[in-house]
């Protein structure tokens, strides 16, 4: 939640993110606490910065038992099981009207990658072009079937059973370096195998998943245009903007659907050598087309 006080005080809030990462995660928990964060009739307040919510007003109530009337949920229903177009429509409607009470109108949309393509594209123009004081949370557990489009159009926030922190030492970020120096090079034959990781450390290893993960998202980020500012690997920009006229839109989902695969498998306690070849491979596959 740091990350998203430092955002709202700095006035420095995205338009749109996209939380990913597996069920049981809090994805929900904080795009709900976001909202009362955004609305909160009494914030609580320390060195004239707004540090939480108080948890106690009207504003907050109606939040927490998703009744407020600039609050909206969307998440797959019917027989598909699915977000459908109508359902999109009813949000570009919504966020084009001011807030009926609060400061903020928020949607949340929950397992996006269940939309309708129609809805997806539906959703696609509202993204390209946000209201004020409006913002868009999108969750889900993978980058399978999310646009890349949509994705690139959001900032992604990765959920970890164990929490992050941005890196700091000078150590995390050799290691970092080293790895992405191993898998990067497009069309240049690779040969990474998994040896390149540390599968005796779950820590270590879901670290390194995260560290590939970011580097290709960031790649996917300055390929859309989008400011420098969401870029988390800063210290690589003229790599990154270097190496992102080699990959397309496409390529870049489908690396990133094959490294989420990965981190989940191994999760699931699948054998770590096996999830990491059979990523590095489809990671290869792309290098070489």
């Amino acid at each position: 939640m740091e990350f998203f006080r430092r955002a709202v005080n700095t006035d420095k809030l995205a338009h749109a993110y996209l939380f990913l990462g597996p069920q049981g995660l809090g994805k929900t928990l904080l795009a709900k606490n976001l909202a009362k964060f955004l609305n909160c009739e009494n914030p609580v307040m320390q060195d004239n910065r707004k540090v939480d919510c108080c948890d106690l007003c009207n504003s907050c109530h109606k939040i927490e038992g998703r009744n407020h009337p600039d609050i909206h949920w969307l998440e797959p229903a019917g027989r598909a099981n699915k977000i459908s177009i109508d359902n999109i429509r009813s949000v570009q409607k919504e966020i084009s009207l001011k807030a009926y009470e609060g400061k903020w109108k928020v949607f949340i949309i929950l397992e996006a990658q269940k939309m309708t393509e129609q809805a997806a594209n539906c959703l696609l123009k509202t993204l390209e072009e946000p209201p004020g004081s409006s913002l868009i949370i999108l969750s889900a557990e993978g980058l399978s079937g999310l646009l890349p489009t949509i994705v690139s159009r959001c900032q992604l926030i990765k959920f970890y059973p164990l929490k992050y922190e941005i890196l700091k030492d000078q150590d995390a970020l050799l290691k970092k370096n080293r790895l992405i120096e191993r898998v990067r090079q497009p069309g240049g034959g690779g040969g990474a195998s998994y040896d390149i990781f540390n599968i005796k450390d779950k820590k270590e290893l879901s670290a390194q998943i995260a560290y590939l993960l970011n580097w290709f998202r960031d790649i996917l980020i300055f390929k859309a245009g989008l400011s420098a500012s969401f870029i988390i690997n800063a210290d690589r920009l003229k790599g990154i903007k270097s190496e992102s006229r080699y990959w397309d839109f496409e390529d870049l989902e489908k690396i990133l659907t094959r490294i989420d695969e990965a981190d989940t498998l191994i999760k699931q306690n699948v054998n770590p050598k096996i999830a990491l070849e059979v990523m590095l491979q489809g990671l290869e596959k792309c290098n070489m087309k």
